[in-house]
């Protein structure tokens, strides 16, 4: 079923070019799973590196957007960016995020604009018919970064929400980005 699950994931993918869509076998869904161990817990929330380069530049490498509303998280991005209080730029490291969270992508850019709220983009959730949208937000920890360069850099591996940070910032002018074309899945998605 695993390997026959796989092919039909590979056809989908072949006739959709969307890499969003993934296909699991996960087994008898009336049969209780037996964990093995416990899941290791992560506290880095997808932070790699976060250092102040010659010239104090701001460096932050993350490889995924963990959820928007995790406050723990919201509060280790806040010390980042207090952390590049003084920077003269930023240079914030994509090439390895694979996305994550929509929400806290919307949050992360909040720290590289000033004034009232941003629109940033809008999607639609076609089982209930609604319009969802995603703005910057007034409240956040840390100190803004909305007055100095900022710099992605980005991979073919950068997708979905890594990719829709370097876009958005990118739109609004806020970002230089640098490196290879992204992923191309930078849309919100849901598991069925």
């Amino acid at each position: 079923f695993i390997q026959f699950a796989r092919m039909i994931n590979q056809d989908l993918i072949d006739i959709s070019s969307d890499k969003h869509i993934l296909i699991r076998f996960i087994g008898n869904a009336n049969k209780p799973l037996k964990p093995s161990q416990p899941a290791p817990v992560d506290t880095s929330y997808g932070i790699m590196k976060v250092d102040i380069l010659p010239g104090n530049i701001g460096y932050l490498k993350f490889n995924y957007f963990p959820p928007g509303s995790d406050e723990q998280a919201r509060t280790k991005y806040g010390n980042v960016f207090t952390y590049f209080k003084s920077a003269s730029a930023i240079i914030i490291d994509l090439i390895d995020n694979f996305g994550g969270n929509t929400q806290m992508e919307a949050y992360l850019c909040s720290y590289f604009f000033s004034g009232p709220p941003r629109h940033l983009w809008d999607g639609y959730y076609r089982p209930g018919d609604t319009i969802y949208k995603f703005y910057t937000e007034k409240d956040i920890d840390g100190i803004r970064h909305a007055d100095i360069p900022v710099y992605v850099l980005t991979s073919s591996g950068t997708f979905s929400a890594g990719e829709a940070f370097a876009y958005d910032l990118q739109a609004q002018k806020r970002a230089k980005i640098i490196g290879e074309i992204t992923g191309g899945g930078a849309h919100a998605t849901a598991a069925f």
